[in-house]
Parts: C-alpha cells; structure tokens; sequence
C-alpha cells in the first residue's frame, strides 16, 4: 500500500469517502442539523460538505490518500493551518444551505474547535476516512502512521479531535493521549482533543 498525495483528478472521489465515512459522525451531523433520516438524501449533502470544505486542502497538498483510493486523510502541518483557518472563514457562505440554521452551529462549534489547537507549531489530523468494506485491513493505520512520521521528521508534535469515544483507545495505540475534552457549546457534542508529543 502506498501512500499518495490526493490530486484533483481524485479529489471527487476523496471528498465521497470521507463523505461516506462520516455519514454518522457527532461532530458533522450536529453542525449540520436537520432530517437524517433519507439516508441517500445525506450522502449526497456529506459529498458536498466534504467537497467545500477541502478544496484549498487538495490544492495546498495537504490531503493524502492510499494509492486505490480506498482511504483518505487530511493532515494540516504548522504553515498551512493558518491558510485553512482562512479558508474557512471564506467557505461558510458556501456551507450556509448545506445547514438547517444557515451556518450558525457550525460556526460557532469550529470555532470552539480552533480555540483548542496548540499554539506549538503542530501536525494537525482533520480528516481520515476509509471505504467501509475495507475497514480494518490497517488502511487507516498506514494513514496515521504517513502523518506521524512527517511530524516526527520535522521534529513537531501531532494533535488531532474526534467525537467518537471509540475513536479515542485507537489513537492511543499511535502515541496520541487525551489533554482535554469537553462539550461543544450550545449544546454541540462530546468532543476528545489529543496530543502526540
């Protein structure tokens, strides 16, 4: 398995993996919002949601894949955090009609998110998904591990959060270790912040 850097030729079909893969995800579905329940209806608003929100992501280089496009993760390194944090700002109108309340929990929610990032310079893993058929084969690890040791060359810690309790023994297994967690405002979800020295 060898991993890759997403082009835009496979930026479509990255951007539906990681559509797919958080179909079910705390974090997005309530930044979101509204009837899940046409499940077809969400892939395709998944699909777009993902799309928007990682095009400077694939244009930056910062989005990885393996080589049969069965996984896919995003890892913003120190330079290029802040070109995303900007991006954002710039996409929400987009991301406003993919919303049941024109934009304002993801807003406020990623905002809380931001907040908890190490003002150390910092390998961030923002995105990672793989195909569901295709789960424990060690994609996902091969994944982690690529941005681990591109951390680790340049002699940066590694952080990343999830909404998933199940989430947070498996990034243990990489080095990652919980320093905080906490409810998203609002109401938002639980969310796990982790650090890889």
């Amino acid at each position: 398995m060898e991993i890759v850097r997403i082009t835009e030729e496979g930026f479509p079909d990255a951007a539906r993996v990681l559509g797919d893969a958080f179909m079910d995800d705390p974090m997005v579905l309530w930044t979101l919002g509204g009837d899940f329940s046409d499940r077809e209806a969400l892939r395709h608003r998944m699909a777009l949601f993902f799309t928007e929100i990682n095009r400077g992501s694939v244009a930056e280089g910062m989005m990885w894949g393996t080589d049969d496009g069965k996984g896919v993760a995003v890892w913003l390194t120190p330079e290029t955090t802040e070109v995303y944090e900007a991006e954002d700002l710039e996409m929400r109108p987009r991301l406003a009609p993919l919303s049941d309340d024109d934009g304002a929990r993801y807003a406020v929610f990623w905002d809380w998110i931001a907040a908890h990032i190490p003002e150390e310079p910092t390998w961030f893993l923002d995105q990672i998904a793989v195909e569901a058929d295709h789960r424990g084969k060690g994609i996902g690890a091969a994944l982690i591990e690529h941005g681990v040791a591109m951390a680790e060359q340049a002699g940066q810690q590694g952080f990343l959060e999830t909404g998933n309790p199940r989430n947070v023994a498996y990034y243990e297994r990489f080095g990652f270790e919980v320093v905080s967690e906490g409810d998203g405002p609002d109401g938002g979800p639980h969310v796990w912040f982790m650090l890889r020295p």
